[in-house]
């Protein structure tokens, strides 16, 4: 007791329990963050490389359009435009995952990698049918049955008949020029293999299919760990005025 008559106030300590979870807050804030950008960061650089594998099957896509024209209303035709649509649609999902990625929005996230998933699946099954040239054969036969001329695919295929040179022998029919080289109708310029049953070598459009697959599936779980981190932490959904006030996710 002062000369006053006052008690004497002793300073408050901080408690070390309290001190301890305002210095570990920040610190947790600041490896979230830094987890945050480095896994946005790689989504990117996957989503860059989709589409650029994606744009690189398309301009061959076109060539093998282009080289195909020519055959008419064919099945082969008309497959290989609708996988140049769902390309154009799977690479628009990608530049929509990636500003979903950057709004950290668990709800888009959802949607947007299932509706990518759907779309990688449909792209893959129309590669597998068009790399076994199913629709290609299919319309070979269907020319063949209705006793049409396949001028086209020999020519473009150096090959001959449904199953080979005898078709037209079997049918009493002359050999046309067209599965001869060059019109030459020499015996030794004869293509022996038929347009249905050649085997096609293989292309190195397949190879980079397979690439474009591999890596949109590898996006795909990529994306599937980055909403559950996002989940699991609560990170709040970054509005536009946010993305406009900070270019990237980094710690500050």
């Amino acid at each position: 007791m002062s000369c006053f008559g006052q008690a004497k106030k002793t300073p408050t300590m901080a408690s070390p329990e309290v001190s301890r979870v305002e210095i570990a807050v920040p610190r947790i804030r600041r490896h979230r963050s830094c987890t945050i950008a480095i896994c946005q960061w790689f989504i990117y650089s996957l989503v860059s490389a989709c589409l650029a594998l994606n744009v690189s099957d398309m301009f061959i896509y076109a060539k093998t359009i282009s080289k195909v024209s020519g055959c008419g209303r064919c099945i082969f035709l008309h497959y290989q435009i609708i996988l140049m649509v769902v390309v154009v649609l799977v690479m628009f999902l990608l530049c929509v995952v990636a500003v979903v990625v950057l709004k950290q929005s668990i709800h888009g996230l959802r949607i947007f990698v299932m509706l990518l998933f759907l779309a990688t699946w449909l792209q893959m099954m129309m590669i597998v049918l068009l790399t076994h040239e199913y629709p290609l054969i299919h319309d070979i036969e269907i020319l063949w049955k209705r006793h049409k001329s396949l001028d086209y695919y020999e020519r473009n295929f150096e090959c001959c008949g449904l199953t080979g040179p005898n078709d037209y022998v079997f049918n009493s029919d002359q050999v046309p020029g067209s599965c001869f080289k060059d019109n030459s109708m020499l015996t030794r310029d004869l293509y022996k293999s038929g347009c249905a049953t050649k085997k096609s070598q293989p292309s190195d459009l397949a190879i980079t299919e397979l690439v474009t697959i591999l890596c949109q599936y590898l996006l795909i779980v990529v994306l599937l760990c980055h909403k559950k981190y996002l989940k699991r932490n609560l990170v709040p959904v970054r509005s536009l005025r946010t993305l406009n006030a900070a270019r990237l996710h980094l710690p500050s």
